[in-house]
């Protein structure tokens, strides 16, 4: 997508599932224009179904084309799991791990069983025991998947050091700020995106003309 400015996408969050689900394929494009849509057969799929003895709900087979594989599956930082990885633990599908509190605690995200014959169905973080509602389908939870790991995920990077604030056009992703496990902040711009966690900044910026990525950090 050279020539193209990157615009705010998510500063309001469509109510259409097919709505969600293109923004994602928008934001995939121009942060990873290399990596085209992962090619999930529908083998895969089935074998998954089998498996597990369920149906995929379509909004996690269309997550899982957007953006698997891509730089968004770093094991230590958080991953979507691959479909021949998703499993069960007390009712719950799950569907991406985390570690959070510096990697003291593994978060969980996933789907309750009795849900998983919606096409969009909502989503629960994990903790230990503890469950918490943090988005009411998943097309908007993987669209905060994509963009949280899109700016935590390039500290190896060569990051170099932010001087100052946000950019003057920070527009605030229409997101709750913590999805229950994590207190963050996303911002977008023309041609960048940032994640704020208490003072320290992650910002990602993008030349359209020419591709080239620069990752800046303010701790």
């Amino acid at each position: 997508m050279h020539g193209i400015d990157y615009l705010p996408l998510m500063t309001q969050i469509p109510d259409s599932t097919s709505k969600r689900l293109e923004i994602l394929n928008t934001f995939r494009q121009f942060w990873y224009p290399d990596q085209p849509p992962a090619d999930v057969l529908p083998v895969s799929i089935s074998v998954t179904e089998t498996q597990l003895e369920i149906k995929l709900p379509i909004a996690l087979i269309e997550w899982h084309r957007q953006v698997w594989p891509t730089s968004m599956t770093d094991v230590k930082r958080g991953r979507i799991l691959p479909l021949n990885e998703l499993y069960f633990t007390n009712e719950m599908l799950i569907v991406r791990k985390q570690p959070v509190f510096n990697g003291i605690v593994m978060a969980n995200w996933g789907i309750h069983i009795d849900r998983l014959n919606e096409d969009d169905p909502p989503v629960e973080s994990i903790i230990y025991k503890r469950r918490n509602r943090v988005s009411e389908n998943l097309s908007t939870f993987a669209l905060y998947c994509a963009a949280y790991d899109t700016t935590d995920k390039f500290a190896g990077n060569n990051a170099e050091q932010l001087e100052g604030s946000l950019p003057e056009d920070a527009i605030k992703m229409d997101f709750p700020d913590s999805f229950g496990v994590i207190e963050t902040a996303i911002y977008e711009g023309r041609n960048w995106i940032a994640l704020t966690s208490g003072s320290s900044i992650y910002l990602r910026r993008r030349d359209p003309a020419t591709g080239k990525q620069e990752f800046l950090i303010r701790k």
